[in-house]
């Protein structure tokens, strides 16, 4: 899914039913992986100085090759150990479709979606000794925190120069407050450099949340023939729709990023945005990282 489902580091385990096909189905190839953890999850319940052990997932998901595209689902299910103040456990479900649109373009439609989170808390506490006061119950309003849906429509267009020059263009409608099974930082990060942060830095970034939001990024990307090196440039924006947005107002933003391998092992990279956020203070900046692979 493009890391928007899940993109985190933490401790669990995992097996993989590989390399399957079916004739009949016209699935040429499919992979089936269930996992499950409880160590290190970064997940909505770990927000607010909550613990990372505090949580735990299992769930699983597929790749199917089949009629001429590539298919991806998968279901997990995050479970709330805490429960200091109720049941915050919830589902979540994601559907992707990766297809050619003859010589023209590569497109990915994505639907993420959370559900089955409590909005209240229900305690019942004993009213004294026995007799006909009974107990009394109590029912309490919480604010759900992964509940919602989003839809994704990436595309990169073909030029004639298709390996060193790609276009691209990606969309989102977000409802509610969509949320990757588990991740450090937006659920848009990999929409666009607009929306990526790195962690480390602070370094601003547009809203990356897709609560209530929808909106889009175009840019275009050139790396030449030797891949000397890479050069990419952006446009982006987020509009708010619903009350529960967290932004005030329309955002509209520029950014490039340039990218040169030094050695084999080493790469220099340098990234920079501006963006102006309605009702609220602009953003800018400028980073630049010396990336080592190993």
């Amino acid at each position: 899914h493009n890391g928007i489902w899940i993109n985190d580091i933490f401790t669990g385990a995992a097996f993989s039913l590989t390399a399957m096909n079916s004739t009949m189905l016209d699935i040429s190839n499919m992979d089936v992986t269930f996992f499950a953890a409880n160590d290190e999850l970064n997940t909505p319940l770990a927000a607010g100085g909550n613990d990372l052990n505090d949580q735990s997932i299992f769930g699983m998901n597929a790749f199917v090759e089949w009629f001429e595209g590539y298919m991806e689902f998968g279901y997990a299910y995050t479970i709330d150990e805490l429960l200091d103040d109720g049941d915050h456990s919830y589902h979540n479900a994601m559907l992707s479709w990766t297809t050619r649109w003859g010589n023209t373009a590569s497109l990915s439609y994505r639907l993420l979606g959370n559900f089955g989170q409590q909005d209240q808390i229900t305690a019942t506490t004993p009213a004294g000794p026995p007799g006909p006061a009974g107990d009394i119950t109590t029912v309490t309003d919480v604010t759900k925190n992964a509940d919602g849906f989003l839809f994704l429509i990436e595309s990169s267009w073909m030029t004639s120069m298709p390996y060193e020059l790609i276009p691209y263009a990606n969309f989102f409608v977000g409802v509610d407050k969509p949320q990757s099974v588990a991740r450090a930082g937006g659920i848009l990060q990999n929409t666009g450099i607009l929306f990526e942060g790195d962690g480390l830095t602070s370094f601003p970034t547009m809203d990356a949340t897709a609560a209530d939001t929808w909106g889009a990024a175009f840019g275009i990307e050139y790396i030449p023939g030797f891949m000397n090196y890479q050069l990419v440039f952006e446009v982006a924006t987020v509009q708010p729709h619903g009350d529960q947005a967290g932004i005030l107002g329309d955002q509209y933003g520029f950014g490039f990023r340039i990218q040169k391998p030094l050695t084999k092992t080493l790469i220099l990279r340098f990234d920079g945005i501006y963006a102006t956020r309605e009702k609220q203070d602009q953003i800018y900046g400028g980073r630049t990282e010396l990336r080592w692979k190993f």
